[in-house]
């Protein structure tokens, strides 16, 4: 693979970097306005920013909403938007034939979009459906309760996807308010691979971003102060199994411990059959298909988090476990054997993440939203080899706080 390097010779100053990949006719670009997610909706308007996504390709300058996915159908181009709670993402993928062509039309969905009214009103049924959806289905509907109930009076607590109210109040002007507050130069970041030069790329930024707002009129996302003491709350779902989702804090991306949080979470929880939860909630007693833990680095709330279904009968029995076994790693710390599995998993399944220019391009994207090193691709290896059993096992005892996780159990428990 190409070194990374800096994009210097955009006429911005936005932060952007490219691999140079001349071996096969592509280009990948990836881009991350920080603060510009549902985090950000407005309050009366919830589901804002879930909303744009879409309607951002349903039409921009002269072409129409059909005009516009027939350019990108007959070019071969994807482009593609997402927000998730504190970032607003965008890719682009195209044959080096159709650059220019790829780069006009995402300059006009960003800078000239339609938003058009019966494309509005279309998105906003479709929204208000999938919020059908999820009250239906189990999984999706624990999530959205778990946030709730946890993150209530943040801006966390409501799903990306918003509210009935919400998306009912959005209108044409509000997504032009939010676009022009939200997508600007300073809290934007760029990733570029392939089959393009680095004067290339400057002028891609030039084109597409070069003419957005300098300065983000959105406030940071506020940090949530997490309840000291657990709690466990039940919320009646029909059917046979329950759903729980459990989370305490976690660690913050640029926090010196956080590879030894990624070396602890995979021995908890993350590693799947590897995991100890794994092995004592389903391997020794088959309570549930699949039990896990996730380090989720949000802004306002880094956690770690988990999730686990079972019986509606074995519910308060896989929780019992579930906190034995996160005691038990705080008080008793991991082996060495297990410290080495983690480490041999991590080095070995980070390079299969990058199977494609456009999970590369994402990698340069988040790497400096994150404010990582341009090295930080070769330089991982060595970061997660230089965690020691004392870093980690110092970590378990200081981080892992069974009395501080609070817990939802969607479904009707006997117990």
């Amino acid at each position: 693979m190409q070194p990374i390097q800096p994009i210097t010779g955009s006429k911005t100053a936005i932060n952007a970097w490219l691999i140079e990949d001349h071996h096969l006719p592509l280009i990948s670009v990836s881009f991350v306005f920080a603060r510009a997610g549902s985090a950000s909706d407005p309050a009366d308007k919830s589901g804002q920013a879930a909303l744009l996504a879409d309607i951002l390709l349903e039409g921009a300058g002269n072409y129409d909403s059909l005009a516009f996915q027939q350019e990108m159908e007959q070019h071969a181009i994807k482009i593609h938007f997402s927000a998730n709670r504190d970032t607003f993402s965008g890719t682009i993928q195209t044959l080096t034939a159709n650059f220019d062509k790829a780069v006009e039309l995402t300059r006009l969905a960003l800078t000239e979009p339609a938003l058009e009214a019966s494309s509005l009103k279309r998105l906003q049924s479709q929204q208000a459906a999938y919020l059908d959806y999820i009250e239906q289905t189990p999984n999706p509907k624990a999530d959205k309760v778990f946030w709730a109930q946890v993150f209530k009076g943040h801006p966390y607590a409501n799903i990306t996807s918003g509210t009935r109210n919400g998306i009912k109040a959005i209108t044409p002007k509000s997504l032009k308010r939010f676009l022009y507050d939200g997508f600007t130069q300073d809290v934007l970041t760029i990733g570029i691979v392939g089959d393009v030069t680095p004067d290339q790329a400057s002028t891609l930024i030039d084109q597409v971003f070069g003419s957005l707002p300098r300065v983000s009129k959105l406030d940071a996302i506020p940090a949530y102060k997490f309840p000291e003491k657990c709690t466990v709350t039940t919320v009646e779902q029909p059917g046979g199994q329950s759903i729980a989702i459990f989370a305490q804090p976690g660690l913050t991306r640029d926090d010196p411990r956080y590879y030894a949080g990624v070396l602890l979470n995979y021995i908890l929880g993350g590693g799947g059959f590897a995991s100890r939860l794994m092995e004592e909630v389903r391997e020794k007693r088959g309570l549930t298909y699949g039990i896990g833990t996730n380090l989720a680095t949000l802004t306002g709330a880094p956690l770690l988090i988990g999730q686990v279904s079972t019986k509606n009968e074995t519910v308060l029995q896989a929780l019992d476990l579930t906190r034995q076994v996160w005691k038990d790693l705080a008080v008793n710390g991991v082996t060495a054997a297990e410290l080495q599995a983690a480490k041999d998993h991590e080095n070995g399944s980070f390079a299969l993440q990058f199977d494609s220019t456009s999970s590369l391009s994402d990698m340069l994207a988040l790497m400096q939203y994150y404010r990582l090193s341009i090295h930080y691709l070769t330089e991982r290896t060595a970061l997660i080899n230089a965690v020691s059993l004392q870093d980690i096992n110092n970590l378990a005892r200081s981080m892992l706080n069974v009395d501080q996780l609070q817990t939802l159990v969607l479904g009707q428990p006997t117990q």
